[in-house]
């Protein structure tokens, strides 16, 4: 391998032709039998968290309709919907983001200070990367020149260059692409609810806010304030009663389990909890900045 590639973009080829073994593509259409045409070639960018990727596909055309349609798409996964769980990256309309990525970015979002944490990792991740391929690449000359002394050797890309190249996208893309990817969630929770039976409802509510600083009272009369306390989490039954309440800093998961495990509660849901981050509040937040 050229020591000079070594900074290029990875490359990642998808030909799920190959699935069958038969080495052929498969048309868009289940109910056609016909062996299409490569039409083209093409090339897509992938957002990975480590540096950018060229996905390299191709577009194919059906030799019954004479239509033309790409093997990396919305529509060709829909109708081959098993190829989806062998595919590792997310579709978006001007980029492809890999799954690795896109979990980063889902535990951003759902975290109190945003995409800002994540963002700052991806760079460092793409910077040590970086660093990676300098050692490789002067691993690379130190041999060379031990096979000839003569051996011109070529000068590395510098890191501003390199992290140039794979900038990482701004906040609002990675938002847009979260929003785009979590569509799916919707329609699985209306497929669940029609299926569903409901035993019982239990309402919690993390929107009640009340003030900045919350006055607490010792037991001996004493008071104290608590700064950071800046709503109350309620916990209701079925019919509106109130059985557990506990102000709370945020709205992540821990401080909604410390809440389900006091004891009153426990004995009307069980001692078993599981929390998970409501991303109902996440997308109001996001709509109201």
């Amino acid at each position: 391998m050229q020591l000079s590639r070594l900074f290029s973009r990875p490359l990642f080829v998808w030909i799920p032709e190959y699935r069958g073994g038969k080495g052929l593509p498969s048309c868009i259409s289940r109910d056609c039998n016909c062996n299409p045409k490569v039409k083209d070639y093409c090339r897509r960018v992938v957002e990975s968290v480590e540096c950018k990727c060229d996905l390299v596909f191709v577009k194919c055309r059906c030799a019954v309709t004479g239509s033309y349609f790409s093997i990396v798409s919305s529509d060709y996964f829909a109708q081959w919907s098993d190829m989806i769980f062998h595919f590792p990256f997310v579709l978006n309309q001007k980029l492809v983001f890999s799954n690795s990525l896109m979990e980063m970015v889902h535990d951003g979002i759902t975290a109190q200070d945003g995409l800002q944490r994540t963002m700052a990792n991806m760079e460092r991740r793409r910077k040590q990367r970086y660093y990676k391929l300098l050692g490789l690449f002067s691993s690379g000359i130190k041999r060379n020149h031990e096979r000839c002394f003569t051996y011109l050797a070529p000068t590395p890309i510098s890191e501003d260059q390199y992290a140039d190249q794979n900038k990482v996208v701004d906040n609002h893309t990675l938002t847009t692409a979260w929003l785009h990817a979590t569509e799916l969630y919707g329609s699985l929770c209306e497929k669940v609810m029609k299926d569903c039976v409901v035993k019982r409802v239990m309402r919690m509510d993390h929107s009640v806010k009340f003030c900045k600083r919350l006055k607490l009272w010792k037991a001996k009369g004493q008071r104290e304030s608590l700064k950071d306390a800046k709503m109350l989490l309620l916990f209701q039954n079925e019919i509106g009663q109130i059985i557990g309440r506990r102000p709370t800093r945020s709205e992540n998961k821990e401080e909604t389990r410390a809440l389900l495990q006091h004891k009153m509660v426990r004995e009307v849901i069980g001692r078993e909890v599981v929390t998970k981050q409501d991303p109902f509040h996440v997308i109001t937040r996001i709509t109201e900045k």
